[in-house]
């Protein structure tokens, strides 16, 4: 899950294939994706991590509903006020991550290995990218340059994108299973990833 830039709204995927985003003063969804592709395996430490995820999702839903004084008069997953919309197509699964960038650019990466770029203001989706199954695990957006977005896959490569076109624009590989997780450093120079091989690896990103 993630805050916008002026944390009015939050993204949270989740296992049905859709991702809620909901207005944090009312706690009440503004939008909802449904992205659909073809399923593949999850890896059980990556399970793992998503029943850690969907607790932290609680305690935040819970935690922006009562600042905002809607707990008890409704959860974030109640309210009516709400748009769907859909992504690209075939079978349903699981969204892992989501990331904004500003306002209301959001990112999305699904264990099918589909990325989509939304304007969630407009309600819109800007762009899609299918990397044929190559599922993801985390996505993060660049804290320099607010147009890169960073992803961690499940062929255990790293790669770069530039959300203005959703295109790859850098990879790194040496993993030898699927990449769990990562962190960037403060001037955005390297990449930190932890991997279901064992291995921690840092990366490069000059």
């Amino acid at each position: 899950m993630d805050l916008n830039a002026d944390d009015s709204l939050l993204a949270t995927g989740s296992l049905d294939s859709t991702v809620k985003v909901f207005n944090t003063a009312t706690g009440k969804p503004v939008l909802t994706i449904s992205i659909v592709g073809h399923k593949q395996p999850v890896p059980p430490a990556l399970l793992l991590a998503r029943q850690q995820q969907q607790q932290q999702q609680q305690k935040q839903q819970q935690k922006s509903a009562e600042k905002s004084g809607t707990a008890g008069e409704g959860s974030l997953q109640e309210g009516k006020e709400e748009e769907e919309a859909e992504g690209g197509g075939g079978d349903s699964d699981s969204v892992e991550s989501v990331a904004f960038s500003g306002k209301s650019l959001l990112a999305l990466g699904s264990v099918n290995g589909v990325f989509e770029i939304w304007d969630v203001a407009a309600g819109v989706r800007r762009h899609e990218l299918n990397l044929g199954g190559r599922g993801v695990c985390k996505i993060a957006v660049d804290r320099t340059s607010a147009h890169l977005l960073y992803t961690g896959c499940l062929d255990g490569q790293f790669r770069v994108l530039d959300m203005r076109s959703c295109e790859v624009v850098a990879s790194r590989t040496g993993h030898t299973d699927s990449i769990l997780d990562f962190a960037i450093s403060a001037d955005s120079r390297y990449a930190l990833t932890t991997s279901e091989d064992a291995t921690c690896r840092i990366f490069s990103l000059a």
